[in-house]
This record gives C-alpha cells, sequence and structure tokens, in this order.
C-alpha cells in the first residue's frame, strides 16, 4: 500500500499569506497594488458573512460608480453647474476658499491655545516644586523635620 503524499500549502502560496518587503522595487508595489484589488474576495475567504459588501463592490463596478472624496465637487459635476448657471463654479470655488481659510484659522487658534496651555501647566508645576521646597525649607529652618519631610514627599 503506497502512501499518497499530500501537497503542502506552504506560507507563500496564497496571495492573502505573501509576505511583502517593502523596498522601492516596482514588483513589491505591484503586489500592494494587486493585494488591494482582490481584498474583498480575500475577505469574504477568511471572514465569513462578508459576500455581500463583494458583491456591492461588484455591482458598482458594473454600474460604473466611483467614490470621489474631496471638498470640492466632482470636475464633471461643477462643469455642470456652470451649464445651469454660469457663474456658479466661480461662486463655489470662492465659497470653499473662504471656508478653507476659516478652517486654517481655527487651526492655528487651537494649535495657539494648547500652546497656552501647556506654557501654563509648566508654570504651575514650578510653583507648585518651588512653593513646597520652599515650605520644607521653613520647615526645617523652625525644627520641624518631620513637617519638611512630609512636604518633600
Amino acid at each position: 500500500m503506497s502512501k499518497k503524499k499530500i501537497p503542502s500549502r506552504h506560507v507563500g502560496s496564497s496571495p492573502l499569506y505573501t509576505p511583502l518587503i517593502l523596498s522601492k522595487t516596482p514588483g513589491n508595489f505591484l503586489k500592494i497594488r494587486e493585494l488591494s484589488r482582490n481584498f474583498p474576495s480575500m475577505m469574504t475567504r477568511v471572514l465569513p458573512g462578508t459576500d455581500h459588501l463583494t458583491e456591492r463592490r461588484r455591482m458598482n463596478d458594473a454600474l460604473g460608480r466611483h467614490a470621489f472624496n474631496s471638498s470640492l465637487p466632482h470636475p464633471e459635476i461643477l462643469r455642470q453647474y456652470g451649464e445651469v448657471i454660469a457663474d456658479a463654479p466661480e461662486r463655489i470655488l470662492k465659497i470653499l476658499e473662504a471656508d478653507s481659510a476659516h478652517i486654517r484659522e481655527l487651526q492655528q487658534n487651537i494649535f495657539n491655545a494648547k500652546k497656552d496651555d501647556k506654557r501654563r501647566i509648566r508654570w504651575m508645576a514650578y510653583s507648585l516644586t518651588a512653593g513646597g521646597y520652599g515650605m520644607s525649607a521653613l520647615f526645617a529652618w523652625m525644627s520641624r523635620d518631620v513637617l519638611a519631610g512630609i512636604v518633600l514627599t
């Protein structure tokens, strides 16, 4: 009776388990791109119950739906606004520029407030430490060694 040799699965045999060495070689970037494209199908093999996500992605690809994530509208939509109202794209861009300036101003104010808060924390810590050493020195001068030790600890 001969034993059949069962093929073993190596770690690198599946694209899910292929180790990636991130370097500047084009082959590794292609592997990463391939993994990111195949992630939904790999996810269904690893995580049961995620078939609907893969199906939704296939439907979106078939219908030609694509996501556009930006504070600006998609250029095609912006062009269509321009067809309806002549100066709409310029007005939209002015609004977005004003919003962007306001957001930058808010971020600068937040940064300055955090900086001032840290400065206040440092001065408070310095004051408490200096006050504690001063009280300890005062208690030691008054021959109250126990109180001086308690204040230092």
